[in-house]
């Protein structure tokens, strides 16, 4: 081979190589995939997008990574799951970033964690709850998920002690066609079963879009039920709700933290949303670190848009980049230094060493509390 053809040879590797490894990025690139813009989403991306934002801010004004500041990037996934593909392929293949952050449902995480793990870069989520999430690479050697939100299996678990407790006995379930609704509905029913519970009917679903569920909720009625499991988003429940109202039919309605959402309120109002019981890790009122860290979300950007998300937004971020502080920008190491942690001081209630090796789940199953809107306002639910 000639000393030009091998120069050529030895710079196309080269190139390859600086193109491939994150390490040779011009810049330190954090990349988030979320519902940032509108839709029934669009809440918890903003929320989440507030608390990962004001991380990255905090962390550049104390001088970055040896001097060097991190650049967040932001793709909007619009609630889409192969839009999430595409956004993650791309702060993974384009962007170079050394972890991640996303996406908004548990459809769309479900979607990207694949190409998270087969590229070996840690992604963070801070929304989503299905159990699969986690679940599904949790045998590998080494997983690239990590999770701080608190997982559907535990908000049901919480939801099912207040059912017994309460001594409801007609239960029905219904649920969006959605990739979430569908992950809670399985399990839901497998809880339902281990606790020896069960329905008056069989379960039944709906679209998100869906704007009259008088069907469903007819044959609920038929049997005189007591009590309603909702795994639906924000459009839906308030959907649920008014044709309770045209069957004439008032039934206890809960879900998971999904009702807790601005937008349950903005879409059906105070008489709409009363007496809807759903589950949330973080509250502005819980302690004063959790006040103190809202009042710097107000100030910062005029409200709150959706506390539970932005702060476990911004523990999810500060998270990334106490590793990077620990490690450099190296997406393996990153990985191996989030799990090492244990010396973490978030604004919720995550622990102090958040992760194991056997362990990707940032709360556990008692780190979550009831809530029920009283006019207009979720409060804590005390039975």
């Amino acid at each position: 081979m000639s000393n030009m053809k091998l120069t050529a040879v030895m710079g196309t590797i080269i190139f390859c190589l600086v193109v491939s490894n994150p390490l040779f990025a011009a810049e330190l690139n954090l990349g988030y995939a979320g519902a940032v813009v509108g839709g029934h989403l669009g809440d918890y991306g903003q929320g989440n997008k507030q608390g990962i934002e004001l991380a990255v801010k905090r962390y550049n004004e104390k001088g970055g990574y040896k001097g060097q500041k991190v650049n967040l990037i932001i793709y909007d996934t619009e609630g889409k799951p192969p839009k999430a593909v595409e956004n993650i392929t791309r702060l993974i293949t384009r962007d170079k970033c050394f972890a991640l952050l996303g996406a908004t449902a548990s459809g769309e995480t479900l979607a990207i964690i694949d190409i998270a793990q087969e590229n070996e870069v840690p992604l963070l989520v801070a929304t989503s709850t299905a159990a699969e999430v986690i679940q599904r690479h949790s045998s590998k050697p080494k997983m690239y998920i990590f999770r701080v939100s608190l997982m559907d299996t535990y908000q049901i678990s919480l939801l099912l002690d207040y059912i017994q407790a309460k001594g409801f006995k007609k239960l029905t379930l219904l649920n969006s066609t959605s990739g979430w609704g569908e992950t809670a509905r399985e399990d839901t029913l497998k809880q339902l079963a281990a606790r020896n519970l069960k329905l008056a009917v069989p379960p039944e679903r709906c679209n998100d879009t869906d704007t009259d569920m008088t069907s469903q909720l007819s044959k609920f009625k038929a049997v005189n039920a007591d009590f309603l499991l909702g795994m639906v988003y924000s459009p839906a429940a308030v959907q649920i709700v008014k044709s309770m109202q045209k069957i004439n039919f008032k039934l206890p309605m809960a879900s998971t933290w999904g009702l807790i959402a601005p937008n349950y309120l903005a879409l059906g109002g105070k008489e709409i949303v009363e007496g809807t019981i759903t589950v949330a890790s973080f509250a502005p009122d819980a302690n004063d670190k959790a006040k103190a860290f809202h009042d710097v979300v107000v100030k910062e950007y005029g409200k709150d848009f959706f506390p539970v998300c932005t702060a476990q937004g911004y523990d999810a971020t500060n998270l990334i980049l106490r590793a990077l502080d620990k490690v450099g920008p190296e997406p393996k190491k990153i990985r191996d230094a989030i799990e090492s942690l244990d010396d973490f001081d978030g604004v919720t209630s995550i622990p102090k060493k958040p992760f194991t090796p056997k362990s990707h789940e940032a709360y556990g199953p008692k780190d979550g509390y009831l809530v029920i809107w009283r006019d207009g306002v979720p409060v804590r639910l005390q039975y």
